[in-house]
C-alpha cells in the first residue's frame, strides 16, 4: 500500500469541509477500510462504519483516524481534532511516519479556512492551491486562470494541520476552501470537485454517505400539522 500512490488527507478545520469532502472521495471511489492509525493525540471517538443508502452495514467501527484504499489512492479520514497542545506531535509521530513508510508519490491535504478571517483582496478564489514546492508553483498547475499554486502562507485561520503538512512534506499540495461556518455540504462538494480536477479524475457524481442525513440535526418541522402544534 502506498508506494507510487497519492494520499488524500483531510485537516479537521473550519466547517468540517475537508472531512466532508473526504467522505465523498471514500464513498464515490468505493474505497475500502484497511486499518486505523494511532489516535493517542486525537479526541476519543468511536462509531459505526459509515455507508451509503442501501448498503449492508459492516461489522466494524470507525475510529478517529481510519485508512481507506481505492485503486491508485490511499485516503485517511480524520474524525476528531487533535487534543490542544498535541497537534505537532500528531503530525510528527503519527502522520509523518505513516507517510514516509508508504512512500506516497504525492500527499494532497484537503483543508478549509474561515473566510471571515481571510484578508480580503479583489478576485480571491473560494478554493486555492498551496505548496512549498517551487516546481509546483511554476508547473502551471491551477484550478483556473485565477487560481494557480501559491506559496505556503504564513497563516491560515482555523485550518488545523494544513501548514504543518506543507512545511514537513516536500511532496505535499494543499487544496483549501475558504468558507463560513454553516451548512457546508455545498462547500464540501465544491472542494471535492476542485480536488478531483487537480488529481485528473473524471467528473464525478458525488455519493453522500448516510451520516450526512443528520449532520446538522433533524429537519425543522413545518406547518400546523408538523410544527408548532404537533
Amino acid at each position: 500500500m502506498g508506494e507510487g500512490e497519492i494520499l488524500i488527507l483531510p485537516a479537521v478545520s473550519s466547517g468540517n469541509i475537508a472531512q466532508l469532502a473526504t467522505d465523498l472521495f471514500i464513498h464515490t471511489l468505493k474505497a475500502q477500510y484497511v486499518e486505523s492509525l494511532d489516535d493517542r493525540y486525537l479526541y476519543p471517538f468511536v462509531g459505526p462504519q459509515d455507508r451509503v443508502e442501501g448498503e449492508t452495514p459492516r461489522e466494524a467501527i470507525s475510529t478517529p483516524a481510519d485508512v481507506y484504499k481505492a485503486p491508485g489512492y490511499t485516503i485517511v479520514q480524520l474524525r476528531s481534532p487533535t487534543i490542544p497542545g498535541f497537534r505537532q506531535r500528531f503530525v510528527s509521530e503519527t502522520l509523518l511516519p505513516f507517510i514516509e513508510a508508504n512512500k506516497f508519490k504525492q500527499v494532497v491535504i484537503l483543508g478549509s479556512s474561515n473566510a471571515a478571517l481571510r484578508p480580503q483582496h479583489p478576485g480571491q478564489a473560494p478554493v486555492q492551491l498551496f505548496s512549498e514546492s517551487l516546481a509546483d508553483q511554476l508547473s502551471g498547475l491551477s484550478l483556473n486562470s485565477e487560481s494557480p499554486v501559491h506559496p505556503t502562507p504564513k497563516e491560515l485561520p482555523e485550518s488545523g494541520i494544513v501548514l504543518d503538512i506543507l512545511k514537513n512534506i516536500s511532496s505535499s499540495l494543499a487544496i483549501v476552501a475558504f468558507a463560513y461556518e454553516g451548512d457546508n455540504f455545498g462547500d464540501a462538494e465544491n472542494l471535492a470537485t476542485q480536488a478531483a480536477q487537480v488529481l485528473n479524475l473524471p467528473p464525478q457524481t458525488w455519493v453522500r454517505p448516510i451520516s450526512w442525513k443528520r449532520a446538522y440535526g433533524k429537519d425543522v418541522p413545518l406547518g400546523i400539522e408538523e410544527g408548532l402544534y404537533s
